[in-house]
């Protein structure tokens, strides 16, 4: 066996308490993210029960969903993380924000083409997606889709800046994102019955978005010297 000069073995030492706290950190919240995934569930049933309302709420997400996973989902992540972390450790700064600003307006272009053409077919696609509903659960269905399609679009985009920070090994806002996210939902079906009903739900998933996936993530990517050229 070859012994470790002792000058690297500070850093290997530093390196792995780094991936532990990392591992923690992702059981933690992970755990966390299950469990208000689970309140959410228990809240919605209590308020919601079975209201045919929450119904068509469940149908108006199945498109929008859809959307995210063909523009981005995973894939995301796999494809650019690993380019994106490879040009931070040879110390290309500059290609590394490039490459994150060419990702980021072809994702905003593309993203905002999808969501337009869902949202003024809105009605078309509800029916597809719920073919027993009758007229009022249709016209429902696409106002419902029409809110929910523009929260997409800060999906995906949360999804570049939560894989910015990934690579710069900084996991803490990108793993407390579906947290924050779930309580946002939270907080609107428990505000459902005093404001616009199942209505509140939908813009809760909007401002959770924007909150969780865009907001909470600018702020450490700063930190990181984040810039987003015009290409």
């Amino acid at each position: 066996m070859t012994a470790v000069p002792p000058e690297e073995r500070p850093a290997a030492s530093s390196a792995a308490r780094g991936l532990a706290a990392a591992a923690i950190l992702m059981v933690v919240t992970t755990f966390l993210s299950r469990v208000t995934g689970l309140l959410r569930a228990m809240v919605y049933s209590r308020v919601f029960g079975l209201n045919p309302e929450f119904g068509v709420f469940v149908q108006a997400f199945r498109i929008p969903d859809l959307v995210y996973f063909l523009m981005a989902g995973g894939a995301l992540r796999t494809g650019f993380v690993p380019v994106f972390a490879e040009y931070l450790a040879h110390g290309k700064r500059d290609a590394a924000w490039r490459t994150f600003s060419v990702l980021l307006w072809v994702l905003l272009i593309f993203a905002a083409l999808l969501v337009g053409v869902g949202m003024i077919f809105a009605a078309p696609l509800a029916r597809l997606v719920a073919p027993g509903f009758g007229e009022e659960e249709i016209t429902a269905c696409a106002r419902m889709m029409r809110v929910l399609f523009p929260a997409e679009l800060f999906f995906v985009v949360g999804g570049l800046l939560q894989g910015s920070l990934n690579a710069h090994k900084h996991f803490l806002w990108p793993a407390v994102g579906p947290i924050i996210y779930n309580c946002f939902m939270i907080t609107g079906a428990i505000l459902a019955p005093y404001l616009w009903g199942i209505d509140t739900v939908t813009y809760s998933v909007v401002v959770g978005a924007i909150f969780s996936g865009v907001l909470l993530q600018i702020a450490p990517l700063r930190r990181f010297g984040a810039r987003v050229q015009a290409v």
